[in-house]
């Protein structure tokens, strides 16, 4: 609904039944004059047959106040008119309107910026070009970025080494920092190895990290188990040799030694 063409439209001097039609149609168009409505809609809104709306359209359309579009298989395109609909009377006053200058007045200035005086100081105001806060943060972050593989080889690592144990420390998706090698630095020290050795020890065993009291509690198991296996051993050959010492017994004494078996029933 466009209040502005219906607005114009009651002001028009028309008869009734066109007027309705007018109003009918204002009343489905927005504020670009535009409206599709079908024709029963309009009878149905005007009270009037489908041949008297016809009628009062077709006599709109002969004077300007609308055109139409049609379209195949859908509602007529309606475009009012809003100039016709509101047309000035004979003694109306002019609008108002930009007095046309003489034939000898001068081209008008246009505004631009008043010329500086001879003496006065020149401002050039140039971009800055320095970077804004984010960038510099980001590119202070690259500048600080720690290189782990550098970091390794500095300590006496071999390359395939490194390698290796950064591939295991990516597969943990642990990343190598500069604490971490620090610490792992300070266990080797404890367990008296060398950064090379632990590292090989950690790819072999598939380690992230190494700490000093796993190689040392290894060590004191192996040590045990060696201990316990030289303990048995010399069981072992205690009892071996008990044997040979009761076998001669007997063999001095005239006692055949053997097996059950073969002593006599």
């Amino acid at each position: 609904m466009s209040i502005a063409l219906m607005t114009l439209a009651w002001k028009m001097d028309l008869p009734t039944h066109p007027k309705m039609v007018l109003l009918a149609l204002c009343d489905n168009a927005n504020d670009q004059g535009e409206c599709y409505p079908s024709v029963a809609m309009l009878t149905e809104k005007c009270s009037m047959s489908e041949r008297s709306v016809q009628k009062h359209i077709a006599d709109m359309e002969k004077t300007g106040v609308i055109t139409r579009a049609y379209r195949a298989g859908r509602s007529t395109v309606y475009q009012i008119n809003p100039r016709k609909l509101c047309t000035p009377a004979a003694d109306a006053p002019p609008q108002n309107a930009h007095p046309t200058p003489a034939t000898g007045a001068p081209t008008p200035p246009q505004l631009v910026h008043p010329t500086p005086a001879t003496g006065a100081p020149i401002t050039i105001i140039e971009p800055s070009i320095e970077p804004s806060s984010k960038h510099h943060k980001r590119r202070q972050a690259g500048a600080d970025a720690f290189d782990a593989k550098s970091a390794l080889l500095a300590e006496g690592v071999s390359v395939q080494a490194a390698d290796d144990w950064l591939m295991v420390r990516k597969a943990h998706r642990a990343p190598l920092t500069s604490t971490a090698l620090a610490q792992m630095k300070r266990e080797a020290d404890k367990a008296g190895m060398s950064m090379d050795s632990v590292v090989t020890l950690c790819c072999s065993r598939n380690w992230r990290g190494f700490q000093a009291d796993w190689v040392v509690d290894g060590n004191r198991m192996a040590g045990g188990q060696a201990k316990q296996s030289g303990k048995f051993a010399v069981g072992r050959l205690d009892h071996s040799s008990s044997r040979a010492a009761m076998d001669e017994s007997m063999r001095q004494r005239g006692i055949r030694a053997g097996n059950d078996d073969d002593q006599p029933l």
